[in-house]
């Protein structure tokens, strides 16, 4: 008997392995971890709850909705660095909503000052942070009132 049947096992073995290894892998383009995911998601639905809420003045509307969005950063950043980072793109994702609001905060800084502000959407290697945002396999649409402020 040859070695034939060997080889066919271990690259069997090697392929199975293989596919096991990848289903488990950190997928960096999304946010896989099953806890990151669920604070994201849960801290999502009360940043959309309260940005629905806002009304009034429309520098104190893009504040306080400003205030929504900063409160769901701060709640999926108590998960910790290290949960954090071990879920590739949860730090960058979570920096793109930071950028979004300062760059709303200054809108609503000129607002304020009397100024006519031109409200343009943040990019972020050439791909607006809107869509930056959705990307990342999670339910958390932007919203409309955030994406823009006007």
């Amino acid at each position: 008997m040859g070695s034939g049947p060997l080889v066919l096992g271990v690259l069997g073995a090697l392929t199975v392995f293989g596919f096991v290894s990848y289903a488990n892998h950190d997928r960096p383009e999304l946010v896989d971890n099953s806890e990151v995911a669920a604070a994201v998601e849960e801290a999502c639905a009360v940043m959309a709850r309260d940005v629905r809420a806002a009304v009034g003045d429309p520098v104190a509307v893009i504040r306080a909705r400003n205030d929504a969005v900063v409160a769901m950063v701060d709640a999926v950043r108590a998960l910790g660095p290290d949960l954090i980072a071990r879920d590739e793109p949860t730090a960058a994702w979570l920096t793109d909503w930071r950028t979004l609001v300062d760059a709303r905060a200054r809108y609503a800084d000129d607002l304020a000052a009397g100024r006519a502000p031109v409200w343009t959407p943040p990019v972020a290697d050439g791909v607006p942070i809107v869509d930056r945002l959705a990307s990342v396999g999670v339910a958390c649409a932007v919203p409309a009132e955030v994406a823009d402020p006007r």
